[in-house]
Formats: structure tokens, sequence, C-alpha cells
């Protein structure tokens, strides 16, 4: 809603803190908007940094492997897409130690139903996580609000949605940062 694009959305970017307005519970902030230095790790093939078409390939939308310059919000839902699978199936759909493999598939490669994998998953969360990997983003969900409607409404419990205004409480990380 505030016209922000992540672009980078990957598990390592999101992360559990307490919820301010809740105490008992706790919610996931997104950090790390892309400005991180260039860096190689063993972990990842690439970290970001702003102004370039790279990223974590295991997590990057189809448009982000052409390198368009019209990706939009809808590059997150596919991240978002990328992790709901890794967390309901214990790894992501698309798996290459190459990344032109790992491109190509993001690009030409249907993923399998979370279900194939995870037998307990619902049809309703399998259509919602494959509708988020949906490799055209026009057939994608429209915005964050309408996936986290269908979630709801999914009647399932695998994802647990409470509230739809984020916070900004002042996070700390353990290295105090």
């Amino acid at each position: 809603k505030k016209g922000i694009v992540h672009h980078y959305l990957k598990p390592d970017n999101l992360f559990v803190v307490p919820d301010p307005h809740e105490p008992e519970r706790e919610r996931i902030k997104v950090l790390d908007f892309g400005i991180a230095k260039l860096q190689q790790s063993a972990n990842d093939s690439v970290k970001t940094r702003t102004g370039t078409l790279m990223g974590t390939p295991i997590y990057m939308s189809p448009e982000q492997c052409r390198g368009t310059k019209t990706v939009d919000h809808r590059s997150d839902i596919y991240s978002l897409g990328i992790i709901f699978f890794e967390m309901l199936c214990g790894q992501p759909p698309f798996v290459s130690e190459g990344f032109g493999e790992l491109v190509n598939m993001h690009l030409n490669v249907a993923p399998a139903a979370p279900s194939s994998q995870n037998p307990s998953v619902s049809p309703a969360i399998d259509a919602i996580v494959l509708k988020a990997l949906a490799k055209n983003p026009d057939e994608r969900f429209a915005d964050m609000g309408e996936l986290q409607a269908a979630l709801k409404s999914s009647g399932g419990s695998m994802f647990v949605l409470r509230g739809t205004q984020p916070s900004s409480p002042d996070y700390k990380s353990k290295s105090g940062v």
C-alpha cells in the first residue's frame, strides 16, 4: 500500500519479533530492503545490492530472472509463495546447484502442488501457494491484501493471521543493532 517493493524477499529478511499489540504473540517483520553490499557466501549465491538485478536466486521471481524493469509488488508475492512452499514442504519448489538451471526453473517449470510433498496441505492452501507462484504476474494475487484475505478464508490452520495493520516496533537484534 505504501508503494514499496522489497525485490529480494527471502527467509533471511524475515524476523520474528514480539507483537506490541498482543504481547503473548509474535509477528513477522520484514527487513533489509535491498541495501546490503554485494557479498559472496557459501549459503547465498549472491547477496543484494541497490540498483542491481541480483538477489538470492531461489526466491527470485520470473520477471527478476528476465531482468525486466517492470518488477512490481507482485514479484514480492511470488517470493512469498516460494517461502510458503518451503515452510510447508521443507524445501523450495525449485532447487538446483546451477544459477542458470534455477533461473530456467523460475521461468519455465511449473511448481508442484505443496500437497504432493506434504499430504497434510489442504487443496485451498495448495491453490493459494500455486497462485502466488504463477509465472505471469497478472495471474498472481493483485496485492498482499488479497493474498491475506485468501489465507484467512482458506479455513486452514497452517497460517495464522491476526490483524491487518503492521506496526513499527523498535527492533533490536541480538547484537543490539
